[in-house]
C-alpha cells in the first residue's frame, strides 16, 4: 500500500471543510489537484469515503474508524517531521494537544486555562478547535481532538468527565422589565422578541417542546448559532434570549441581565474523550490538568447577571 502524507492531508482537509473547494482553499492547493488526491487515496484502499449530504461531503458512517486511524497516522507523520527539525535545531520537540471547544468558551475561556496550561506543561503546544457541539463530538470521535468540551449526554462511545451542571437562562438587556423579576416563565415570553441558539440542537428541541407545551408561539427575529453572538444581539435590544448558565459563565458583557427558567430541564457540560484511544495515554496527564484547570474556573465564575 502507497499511501503518502499529502494524500492524508487532503482527507482531514475534506472530512473539515466537507467540500473540495474550501479544502483546496486550507491547503493552498487547486481543486482539482485535491480531488485528484483523494481518487488516489480512494483508489488505494479501494474504497469510496464520502457520501453526498445536502451539497457537502461528508464521511461514510462504516468509514469513521478509518478516517480517526488515518488522521493518527498522519498525526505521527507530521510529529515525526516536527521533532527531527526540532532536534536538527538542538530543540526538545512539543507534544501538541488538541483541545475543541464552543466558539464561546474559545473566545471566553481558552485564554487563560490554555495559558495556565502551557505553564504547567512546557513542553506541551496547544491547538485550539472551535465549534457546535455536535461538531465538537465528531472531532473527538475522528480524533482531529485529543479532548472536547460539550454538553455530556449518555453516549458510550465517549469517555465523560462532568465538570458543571447549569439551568436555561432568559438573557436581556439592561433596562428591561425582566430587570424587576426574580425569574422568567413561559407566559413572560409571549410578547418578545425572541434570539434563538442552535436550531438542530437536542437543547434547542427541548425549548421548542417547552414552547409547545405551554401554547406559546415564538416570535423568532434572529438565528445565532453560538451563545456570545446571541448575547451581543440581545445587548442591542434585538430580542431576549435563552442560553445555558454553564455558557454564560466567563463572559464579559455588562449590557446584558440573565433570570433563570425554572422549568426546564438541567444539562451537564464537561470533558469527552475516546475511551480507547491508546495514543492518548502519553497525554493523560495534560488531558487531567485540562479538565482540573476548567472545573476550577467554572466554579469560581459567577454566572452572567448574578
Amino acid at each position: 500500500m502507497n499511501i503518502t502524507a499529502k494524500q492524508l492531508r487532503v482527507l482531514k482537509a475534506i472530512s473539515q471543510a466537507g467540500t473540495t473547494s474550501l479544502a483546496a482553499e486550507q491547503l493552498n492547493l487547486s481543486q482539482s489537484g485535491v480531488s485528484r488526491m483523494l481518487a488516489q487515496l480512494e483508489k488505494e484502499l479501494d474504497l469510496d469515503l464520502f457520501e453526498r449530504d445536502r451539497g457537502r461531503l461528508k464521511i461514510k458512517p462504516e468509514s469513521l474508524n478509518l478516517l480517526s486511524n488515518a488522521l493518527h497516522v498522519l498525526e505521527g507523520m507530521e510529529q515525526l517531521q516536527s521533532q527531527a527539525s526540532e532536534i536538527k535545531r538542538g530543540r526538545k520537540a512539543k507534544q501538541v494537544f488538541k483541545i475543541a471547544m464552543p466558539y464561546t468558551f474559545a473566545k471566553s475561556l481558552a485564554p487563560k486555562l490554555i495559558k495556565q496550561l502551557v505553564a504547567l506543561f512546557p513542553d506541551v503546544s496547544v491547538e485550539l478547535f472551535s465549534s457546535h457541539y455536535q461538531s465538537i463530538e465528531e472531532s473527538v470521535y475522528s480524533g482531529q481532538a485529543d479532548v472536547g468540551f460539550t454538553r455530556i449526554s449518555n453516549h458510550s462511545k465517549f469517555r465523560s468527565t462532568a465538570l458543571d451542571s447549569g439551568i436555561a437562562m432568559c438573557v436581556f438587556p439592561e433596562g428591561h422589565e425582566f430587570e424587576a423579576f426574580h425569574s422568567v416563565n413561559a407566559d413572560n415570553l409571549r410578547d418578545q422578541k425572541l434570539v434563538m441558539i442552535g436550531r438542530k440542537s437536542s437543547t434547542r428541541h427541548d425549548v421548542m417542546n417547552w414552547f409547545t407545551r405551554s401554547n406559546l408561539f415564538p416570535e423568532i427575529v434572529v438565528e445565532a448559532h453560538s451563545v456570545d453572538v446571541a448575547c451581543s444581539l440581545v445587548a442591542e435590544g434585538i430580542g431576549v434570549s435563552i442560553a445555558n448558565s454553564t455558557m454564560l459563565k466567563g463572559m464579559d458583557n455588562h449590557k446584558i441581565r440573565a433570570l433563570p427558567i425554572l422549568d426546564l430541564p438541567r444539562y451537564q457540560y464537561g470533558v469527552i474523550q475516546r475511551p480507547d484511544d491508546i495514543a492518548n495515554e502519553r497525554k493523560q496527564p495534560v488531558i487531567d490538568a485540562f479538565s482540573d484547570l476548567l472545573q476550577e474556573m467554572l466554579t469560581e465564575l459567577p454566572v452572567l447577571g448574578r
